[in-house]
């Protein structure tokens, strides 16, 4: 199995989505490239996750 490459914009884009109050003490870290939705992308490797396992497992 040839493993797939997906680069995101972004360093913490992997860090969970951030509460408002903590989006506006630390905007390194919260905000994302414009039209970036980091909720979805966790929704999707959440899901990536899950086929993969049921797959191989």
């Amino acid at each position: 199995m040839t493993p797939q490459q997906h680069v995101v914009p972004g360093h913490f884009v992997f860090v969970d989505p951030c509460p408002p109050q903590i989006a506006a003490d630390t905007p390194l870290i919260c905000q994302d490239a414009p039209g970036f939705d980091r909720p979805a992308i966790h929704h999707q490797i959440a899901n990536q996750v899950v086929d993969f396992l049921r797959a191989h497992l």
